[in-house]
C-alpha cells in the first residue's frame, strides 16, 4: 500500500482568521498547498462551534489531506490517530512527563488543556478532503491566566519551529504505520494509556441531546463506548461535547 507522502507546500501567515477556514478556501481554489500556519488566529475554531484562543506564542496549523485512502469509513480512527500524533509531539518536549487525553482528541498536561484538534471534511469535485486543524499552547502569553497548560512551563528551551518539525515528522511516520486503518491496535493502545476518563461518569452533549453514562473504552473505529443502564451505547466522533459528571 502506498505510504503517506511528505509534501512541504506551506503557506505562512502572521495573522489569519482561522487556518481551517483558509484550508477550505485553498481546496475550493485548487491551490497546491498542504499546510497553513499562522502566528495568530483571530477566530480560531474549536469543536462544537467553540472558539480556540490563538494569541502569539502558540502553534496554529492546518494540514490538508488529499489521500483517497482516508475516507468516511476510517475517519473515526483518524481522529484518534491525530490526538496520538499531537500527544507524542507534545510529550517529546516534556522530559518524560506524560500528557492525558480526552475523547476524541483534546490533549492535557496536569488536567489543563495544552492542545486541541478540529477535524473537518469537505467534498470538492467528488473528492474527499480532510482538514486537520491543530492548536498547541507553546509559550504563555503575558495576559493569560492559569486555565491552560503551556509547553514552556516544562521546557524553557522549546521553540515553535522545532514543535512544527516534530509534528511534521510524527504525522508522516504515524499515518504510514497506521496504514489507513489496517494497523489501529497500536494507536488505540497508546490512546487508552493516556485517556483521562476511563471508568468515570461523563455527560455527552450534542446540539440537541445529552446523555450520562460510564466511559468504558473506545472501539476499533475510534467510537466511544458509553455504559448506560448496563447497556453499551456507541457514540461516534461527530460534533459532541464531553463533561465529567458531578
Amino acid at each position: 500500500m502506498n505510504s503517506f507522502k511528505f509534501e512541504s507546500n506551506i503557506e505562512h501567515h502572521d495573522v489569519i482568521d482561522s487556518t481551517n477556514l483558509r484550508a477550505i478556501d485553498v481546496i475550493k481554489s485548487e491551490k497546491d498547498i498542504d499546510w497553513i500556519i499562522s502566528k495568530v488566529q483571530t477566530h480560531g475554531k474549536g469543536r462544537v462551534n467553540k472558539t480556540w484562543s490563538s494569541p502569539h506564542g502558540g502553534l496554529y496549523v492546518t494540514r490538508i489531506i488529499k489521500s483517497d485512502k482516508i475516507n468516511y469509513s476510517n475517519l473515526g480512527q483518524f481522529s484518534i490517530l491525530s490526538s496520538v500524533i499531537v500527544a507524542k509531539s507534545v510529550e517529546s518536549f516534556l522530559s518524560g512527563k506524560k500528557v492525558s487525553l480526552k475523547w476524541p482528541n483534546d490533549v492535557f498536561i496536569d488536567d489543563k488543556k495544552v492542545a486541541g484538534i478540529l477535524i473537518q471534511s469537505i467534498t470538492h469535485k467528488k473528492r474527499l478532503f480532510v482538514i486537520v486543524g491543530i492548536g498547541i499552547n507553546v509559550f504563555k502569553p503575558y495576559s493569560a491566566n492559569n486555565e491552560y497548560s503551556y509547553i514552556e512551563n516544562f521546557n524553557r528551551g522549546v521553540q515553535l519551529d522545532l514543535c512544527f518539525e516534530t509534528l511534521l515528522k510524527n504525522l508522516k511516520e504515524m499515518i504510514n504505520n497506521w496504514v489507513y486503518g489496517l494497523n489501529f491496535n497500536e494507536v488505540k493502545e497508546f490512546w487508552l494509556s493516556r485517556c483521562n476518563h476511563i471508568g468515570k461518569k461523563i455527560i455527552v452533549k450534542t446540539s440537541n441531546t445529552s446523555k450520562e453514562g460510564l466511559f468504558e473504552s473506545i472501539d476499533d473505529n475510534g467510537n466511544l463506548l458509553l455504559l448506560i443502564d448496563n447497556k453499551i451505547e456507541l457514540i461516534n466522533t461527530s460534533n459532541i461535547l464531553i463533561e465529567e459528571s458531578k
